[in-house]
C-alpha cells in the first residue's frame, strides 16, 4: 500500500508539472483525414502536428507547421492556421463511393496499390477548456495530392478534434 501511495504521488507531481507546461497534446481527429494526432510547441512558439490518418483501405501521415492567434478576445479560443505535407497509401480495394462528398476528383475505384504525396493547408479554431487539459477544434485541412498513377486529387478535408494537453 505504501509503495502504491508513493507511485501515485510521483505520477501526480509529474502530471501537474507536465500540465503546467502544456507543450504537448495528443488526441483524435474525425473528418476526411480521421486518426490520431500529436502536437508539440517548439521553443520559437510554432507548433508541429502529426496526424496518422486511417480510412477505407488507406492510411496517411501528415505533418503540419502551425501558428495560433487568440480569437475574439476569448481566453482559450484560438485561430489555428498553417501548412504542411502528407504521404498516403491506398489499398487495392479503395472504393471512392465510400469516401465523403467533399473529396473531389477521386477515381471511382482503384484496383491496384497507389501511393500519394500532397501539400496541405490548415485553417480553423481551437478552444482549450479552462481548468482541464482538454482542447476541442474544428478545422479545414485542404490538400492537393499527386498519386502514383498520375492522377491529381483535391479535398477540403474538414475535421473536428479532441486533444488531451500535457
Amino acid at each position: 500500500m505504501k509503495k502504491l501511495l508513493i507511485l501515485f504521488s510521483v505520477l501526480t507531481f509529474i502530471f501537474i508539472d507536465a500540465r503546467a507546461q502544456e507543450n504537448y497534446a495528443m488526441g483524435l481527429r474525425a473528418g476526411g483525414t480521421s486518426g490520431l494526432t500529436f502536437r508539440m510547441i517548439t521553443s520559437s512558439g510554432y507548433e508541429l502536428e502529426g496526424i496518422a490518418g486511417f480510412w477505407n483501405h488507406g492510411v496517411s501521415v501528415t505533418v503540419l507547421h502551425k501558428r495560433r492567434q487568440q480569437a475574439f478576445d476569448v481566453i482559450g479560443l484560438n485561430w489555428i492556421y498553417g501548412a504542411g505535407a502528407h504521404v498516403s497509401h491506398y489499398g487495392e480495394k479503395f472504393n471512392r463511393n465510400k469516401e465523403p462528398y467533399w473529396h473531389t476528383d477521386y477515381p471511382a475505384y482503384v484496383d491496384y496499390i497507389t501511393f500519394g504525396f500532397g501539400l496541405d493547408g490548415l485553417l480553423g479554431m481551437e478552444y482549450k477548456i479552462p481548468q482541464i487539459p482538454i482542447a476541442v477544434s474544428f478545422d479545414f485541412k485542404p490538400f492537393i495530392e499527386v498519386v502514383s498513377n498520375g492522377d491529381v486529387w483535391v479535398s477540403t478535408d474538414p475535421g473536428i478534434g479532441v486533444k488531451f494537453i500535457f
